[in-house]
């Protein structure tokens, strides 16, 4: 586990919504397997959180920022 825990938030999401955002989690964890790694999700109040952990989180933040 990495010294730092990044939380990628989306907002506005709702449950329909989940398999997409369950797709994109998976991708970004094939992505980043060689710099963080993926300990979970949740889902609630209109916000869907993906929190990760690494050493290096201003490089794993610029490998997911949305351009």
């Amino acid at each position: 586990m990495g010294k730092y825990q990044l939380v990628v938030q989306f907002k506005h999401v709702s449950s329909d919504d989940f398999g997409e955002l369950v797709d994109w989690e998976q991708a970004l964890a094939d992505h980043l397997a060689a710099s963080a790694s993926i300990d979970g999700h949740d889902l609630g109040a209109g916000e869907f959180n993906l929190f990760l952990f690494t050493d290096n989180a201003t490089v794993t933040f610029s490998h997911i920022r949305v351009r």
